[in-house]
């Protein structure tokens, strides 16, 4: 994690790279205009009393949370490890509207998704917008991971989204 969004390696005595988050203003769009919903996690800390300004499932939650009195509370709700389940569209769709509306009050608000049954899964991150991958490597028992295969994944994971990336860049420039 960069705090303060930035951070800086002095790899030289004359050289100083820095290393910035890129900022993903399309999330919200994004995260609502999609097909298949895998994941969503919220976590969400001193709500007001009054939870009519939830219009999704989620004011139930909110309305259970306050029977607790807590002051932080972390939800997950996902298809687990079945790959044809999907989480019901049009109620996601419901909970990022309101977290977008009430994003003061949610400290993390992650979806996971998919935009066909063929892509690969993404990650939206709401509250901090930033751009998520995601590289899963699968080891033998006994099996080490060579650092140039690594290397090249991720060389392969920003060729498959520079377009998305770069439109981004260009968007904030």
């Amino acid at each position: 994690m960069l705090p303060n969004f930035s951070r800086s390696l002095h790899l030289f005595r004359w050289t100083v790279v820095h290393l910035r988050p890129i900022l993903n203003p399309f999330s919200f769009e994004k995260a609502s205009g999609a097909r298949y919903y895998r994941k969503i996690s919220v976590r969400f800390a001193q709500l007001p009393p009054e939870v009519s300004i939830f219009n999704s499932p989620i004011k139930k939650i909110v309305e259970a949370f306050g029977e607790y009195q807590g002051i932080t509370a972390e939800i997950t709700i996902s298809i687990g490890q079945a790959k044809k389940n999907n989480l019901k569209s049009e109620t996601v769709v419901e909970t990022i509207a309101d977290i977008k509306n009430n994003k003061p009050f949610f400290k993390k608000a992650q979806v996971t998704l998919k935009e066909s049954e063929d892509d690969k899964v993404e990650i939206l991150d709401l509250i901090e917008e930033k751009l998520h991958d995601y590289i899963i490597f699968q080891l033998p028992t006994r099996q080490s991971l060579a650092c140039e295969y690594v290397f090249q994944e991720m060389i392969n994971r920003y060729r498959e989204r520079r377009y998305d990336i770069i439109r981004i860049l260009q968007r904030d420039g």
